[in-house]
């Protein structure tokens, strides 16, 4: 229970959060990671052992492969997964930067090796000035939790590559950089950053812990991919 009550500070907590120290720009960004946080109450009675997701880069671009949890229960709710960045833009999936079918419980998002152009931001623009930044110059692009679709393309929930351990909730997320860069320090001392992008996509991570978040690019075992409905 105690853990439960934790996720649910964490949901309300996330409001007040600006997701990865980004700008009032970054709208759609603090949107998903509400979205995640709410989720994060489900997560805690998942078991969360071992680590089914796949990832690569190739000239195609970066595949994530995943393999849902209890995944085959889905395939007649969920038809087709996808993938958004947090841009500011209008008109019918203008933010997503890639989609796929789902498949046997599971599905193969490719991201294109190097994004299109309205999918970067300025790096000084989506992380907080507060934050050490070793190049300003840098773009960035960044997905949260990939969101499926029913065959009449409803939302039906989101995917969370995550896990729950006691009293803390870790997911994984997407960043690219157009270069190398790290963003590393902490805001008002209860988000902390260490961020070391490589050129190219670069798996992240978020951790929430009772008393601090943390964002990191140290990789964290254990995490499977997870559906959960609204």
């Amino acid at each position: 229970m105690e853990a439960a009550n934790h996720s649910k500070n964490s949901a309300m907590e996330a409001e007040n959060h600006v997701k990865h120290g980004a700008g009032s720009k970054s709208l759609m960004s603090r949107e998903n990671v509400i979205i995640i946080a709410l989720f994060a109450l489900l997560a805690v009675f998942s078991a969360c052992n071992g680590d089914d997701d796949e990832n690569g880069k190739n000239d195609d671009g970066f595949k994530i492969t995943a393999s849902v949890e209890n995944g085959n229960a889905y395939n007649s709710t969920i038809s087709t997964v996808k993938a958004f960045s947090d841009i500011d833009c209008t008109g019918t999936d203008c933010r997503v930067i890639a989609s796929a079918a789902y498949t046997n419980g599971s599905f193969t998002l490719t991201l294109p090796a190097t994004p299109p152009v309205r999918f970067l931001w300025d790096i000084a623009d989506f992380f907080s000035q507060n934050l050490e930044i070793s190049n300003r110059n840098a773009k960035v692009a960044h997905i949260d939790a990939p969101s499926a679709y029913s065959s009449n393309g409803e939302w039906v929930g989101n995917f969370a590559y995550s896990k729950s351990d006691n009293n803390s909730f870790t997911y994984a997320y997407y960043m690219y950089a157009d270069m190398d860069v790290t963003i590393t320090g902490s805001l008002s001392g209860t988000l902390e950053f260490d961020l070391s992008l490589k050129k190219g996509w670069n798996i992240a991570y978020s951790i929430d812990e009772s008393d601090i978040e943390k964002r990191t690019t140290q990789v964290i075992s254990g995490l499977k991919w997870h559906f959960y409905a609204p």
